[in-house]
């Protein structure tokens, strides 16, 4: 944002305001929207204010400009901390695979009792763990990056008075305050 911007009052003359006053008018701006006042009477209190005389157009495109930097900023802080979160997920996920290579194949172990020492060895096809951790990643890091559909649902709104008549509903709600 620039230090300084010039703005044109009604008459041709310029008027230069700091960047200091623009973020005050921002702040009033801001406190006047949530009052619900419309830009016009927005443009007579911050003419009054300021010894301005400007049209509320330019208060209007002031805002809107500032608005719209700011979702921008919002906007690539986010894609950076998406960014980061996958980054992170990708490593975990390197690092479980390695671990779940490791656990596969050739186990042994070996145990020492009063009858001496013993070793068994068997295959082993990967400690599920491992699956089930890079399984969970795999599905955060799909949710993050919007690759899954949204579930749908059934809903069955038929009830069971749906198909009642006027008179047997104003029975069947009798017997129900008979009942309570």
């Amino acid at each position: 944002m620039n230090a300084t911007i010039e703005l044109r009052k009604r008459k041709g003359n310029n008027t230069v305001r700091t960047e200091h006053e623009l973020a005050s008018d921002l702040l009033s701006i801001c406190e006047f929207r949530k009052k619900g006042f419309d830009w016009r009477r927005i443009a007579r209190e911050l003419n009054a204010a300021n010894g301005l005389d400007l049209n509320f157009v330019v208060y209007f495109r002031q805002y809107k400009n500032s608005v719209s930097n700011i979702e921008y900023d919002a906007k690539a802080e986010k894609d950076e901390l998406i960014a980061d979160e996958i980054a992170g997920i990708d490593w975990q996920i390197e690092e479980l695979t390695v671990a779940w290579e490791a656990s596969k194949g050739l186990q042994m172990r070996s145990t020492v009792g009063e009858r001496g020492s013993n070793t068994t060895e068997w295959t082993d096809h990967g400690d599920p763990r491992y699956m089930a951790e890079i399984t969970k990643l795999r599905e955060r890091r799909a949710k993050i990056l919007g690759i899954d559909a949204a579930e749908k649902k059934d809903i069955n709104l038929k009830t069971e008075f749906a198909d009642l008549t006027d008179e047997q509903l104003s029975e069947r709600l009798k017997r129900i305050k008979d009942v309570v």
